[in-house]
């Protein structure tokens, strides 16, 4: 059964969770791109006109110089064919004459010169065929690493590779993480050579894509890029204690990057947690509240696991409140001391006989000899 379960669990830790809450992604910086669009629009007879209506990714201003223009030819069967051309609403030229058979150029310059807003993204011609008839509208559009500006979408989902766990120090405390940037093209132009740069939350431990460039993305395509990196998880950074009578409130405070959902197990009865849950059981747990509101814990063995918990940026605080146990006092029992006396030199024997009677026998001799002399 154990080696079952643990089979089921490392399973499980390499599922991809999507996220759901605002996790800090990767993003995407200076995204540029190549375009090289030509397009003839066809040509209008008096009294029409050839309307061009594009969404771009980028401004007019980023395309300003020769290389993007606009060239309108008149029928070679006529004398001349006279035209008006407006660009987002401003006239950049008037009943001009252009010969028959001939071509006339407008390039970006002319359009600033104009007066056209050339911070715009949106570009809209209307050639107006006044007299005779044209019979070509041609629009070039070329650019090299031109900045992208409008027009296209970046978005970012995260997924977890296993869930955050809430650790006693910052460094054990890691993850791994696969962030999907999804790039959408919304303009009406094709582009290449699409390319941009990566930065990473302040969380990141390493940092393994820091450039790419995706190549071709065509109008309304999707493309999509996943960058896996690790990130510092949350970790207790200090502890609190508040003691009211016999009630006990250890709050562990736990610092987290970023908005998070993350699992937290700890053993009230080891180091560093010892330290502050005095005369603790588990048995007497009045309520554990994560930022005030209660949270659900199970307690095998001798450890407390919240398998969910919803931190906030920055410090957050569990707050664990007990009733302490009974003290125990330590008592001890007093042995009677039974104290033997030592016999002394005199009370000690000599085959048999006690050492005082010796010495009085001998002085009985000694004074038995002095008065017989005498």
């Amino acid at each position: 059964m154990k080696a079952r379960n643990a089979i089921l669990v490392i399973l499980l830790s390499v599922i991809l969770i999507q996220t759901a809450l605002a996790y800090e992604t990767v993003k995407v910086t200076d995204l540029t791109a190549d375009v090289s669009f030509e397009k003839d629009y066809g040509g209008a007879a008096a009294g029409n006109n050839v309307t061009i209506n594009l969404e771009l990714p980028f401004t007019l201003e980023s395309l300003n110089n020769t290389n993007n223009n606009i060239t309108i030819t008149a029928d070679a069967a006529t004398a001349s064919t006279t035209i008006n051309l407006t660009v987002n609403g401003i006239v950049v030229a008037s009943n001009y004459a252009i010969t028959g058979g001939d071509s006339a150029t407008w390039t970006f310059v002319d359009f600033a010169n104009a007066g056209v807003d050339m911070n715009a993204t949106n570009l809209t011609i209307v050639v107006d065929v006044v007299a005779n008839n044209t019979t070509s509208t041609v629009l070039k559009l070329n650019g090299d690493d031109v900045p992208l500006k409008d027009n296209y979408t970046v978005t970012y989902t995260e997924y977890f590779i296993g869930k955050p766990v809430v650790k006693d120090r910052k460094s054990l405390s890691f993850f791994t993480v696969k962030d999907r940037i999804k790039v959408t093209q919304n303009s009406d132009v094709n582009l290449t050579d699409v390319k941009f740069n990566i930065t990473y939350p302040e969380q990141t431990i390493t940092k393994t894509v820091t450039s790419y460039n995706m190549g071709i993305l065509n109008k309304s395509e999707v493309k999509t890029l996943d960058v896996s990196y690790q990130k510092w998880g949350p970790f207790v950074s200090d502890f609190k204690k508040y003691v009211d009578g016999n009630n006990v409130t250890v709050s562990i405070l736990i610092f987290s990057y970023e908005d998070l959902t993350a699992s937290f197990t700890f053993n009230p009865y080891e180091k560093p947690y010892s330290d502050y849950f005095e005369r603790f059981s588990k048995d007497n747990i009045k309520e554990i509240k994560l930022n005030g509101v209660k949270v659900n814990w199970t307690d095998p063995s001798d450890n407390i696991i919240i398998e969910t918990m919803e931190l906030n940026e920055g410090i957050n605080t569990l707050n664990v409140t007990y009733v302490r146990a009974p003290e125990i006092v330590a008592t001890t029992t007093m042995t009677p001391i039974v104290i033997t006396p030592q016999p002394t030199i005199l009370t000690q024997t000599f085959l048999g006989i006690p050492v005082y009677v010796w010495i009085a026998i001998i002085l009985a001799i000694a004074v038995y000899a002095v008065l017989k002399r005498s």
